[in-house]
């Protein structure tokens, strides 16, 4: 076969395993949503079984994760990173990259899981998950290639795919692939992360269709919002400063609560679940979920409260990181002894 015919076969390759990726990022997007969708029907029938699977939910995903793919932990994006970073390290462009962050095995643990927590009402988001799951389907579809790209290459293609993906934005898969997985890989690799980004994001398109987040809005900003935005903005950045605090704190600091956390892990996560079934309780019930309906209702002024939703969100969101079914410390690592150990 000549270089050239083999030089077609890779991009071909490379083309067709992004489509695959963007349409297993569409479908677990309509996974999500159907998850959120079944947690709303049961919630709307028995009001009490929503705190109730939340102190039950939590828990039982922590201990899914630990025995079946303790590389699920963590939001996904960073887990795409660190396994980038070790191929770097270690020279191994060129080779197949050997790490359960980006493994079909996490992968779909990681969908499961996902849709395990939405039903359950955990206050997750599904796109940092869909990076990490459309890199191991890049990996895993590219992985009889010889030759050209070499693996470091097409695990950053994929996790610039799944940002594509993931948010609708093409662009900014590529520049995510640039600023953050990319760093100091060669540039005759753009061509195979566009390449990527473009077909992912196309197959996107086709299967799920164009959607923005919250709608479309106009409207004219006076002087009040200004105003209001400078004070949204100190309030709102003090806020997720503090969060990053604690979750670092909690994930990966040295401190009693940390060490018990890793002692206890399954203990820990109940603990999560009951603070964040009072955060239900106490807002109503509009911490439920990922959260895009409640914006979005608050956006276009059909919400009673921004207050609520945002305490009752702050709080949710940081029980759900926190307890280790969506982010942990442990990486890929075998979990320690304990009532999380096998």
């Amino acid at each position: 076969m000549s270089l050239r015919a083999r030089r077609s076969l890779r991009t071909g390759a490379v083309v067709a395993a992004a489509v695959v990726a963007g349409a297993a990022a569409v479908g677990f997007a309509k996974l999500c949503d159907a998850a959120m969708s079944a947690h709303a029907h049961l919630v709307a029938a028995w009001p009490w079984l929503g705190p109730a699977l939340l102190i039950v939910g939590l828990p039982l995903c922590v201990w899914l994760m630990r025995r079946l793919a303790p590389a699920a932990a963590g939001s996904g994006i960073p887990q795409v990173i660190a396994a980038g970073e070790i191929g770097r390290g270690r020279g191994l462009d060129g080779e197949k990259i050997h790490d359960d962050r980006v493994s079909m095995r996490t992968a779909l643990v990681k969908v499961a899981l996902a849709a395990l927590l939405l039903v359950c009402g955990g206050s997750i988001g599904r796109e940092g998950p869909t990076v990490q799951v459309v890199a191991a389907v890049m990996v895993f579809l590219t992985s009889w290639l010889r030759g050209g790209p070499g693996r470091r290459t097409l695990l950053i293609a994929g996790g610039a795919a799944g940002v594509s993906a993931a948010f609708n934005t093409p662009i900014a898969g590529i520049v995510f692939a640039v600023e953050e997985l990319a760093r100091g890989f060669d540039k005759r690799a753009n061509t195979v992360v566009i390449l990527a980004v473009v077909s992912a994001g196309v197959a996107a398109y086709a299967l799920g269709g164009n959607y923005a987040y919250f709608g479309d809005m106009s409207g004219a900003a006076g002087w009040k919002a200004w105003f209001s935005a400078a004070l949204i903005g100190v309030v709102s950045g003090l806020a997720g400063g503090l969060f990053s605090r604690l979750m670092a704190a909690i994930l990966v600091g040295d401190n009693p609560v940390k060490r018990w956390k890793d002692a206890r892990p399954v203990r820990f996560a109940a603990i999560c679940g009951v603070v964040a079934a009072a955060a239900a309780v106490l807002s109503g019930g509009v911490t439920y979920g990922a959260g895009y309906t409640e914006a979005k209702s608050l956006l276009f002024g059909r919400f009673a409260s921004g207050w609520d939703l945002a305490a009752g969100k702050w709080l949710a969101t940081l029980s759900a990181a926190a307890s280790g079914a969506r982010a942990s410390s442990q990486g890929g690592q075998a979990p320690p002894a304990g009532d999380g150990a096998a």
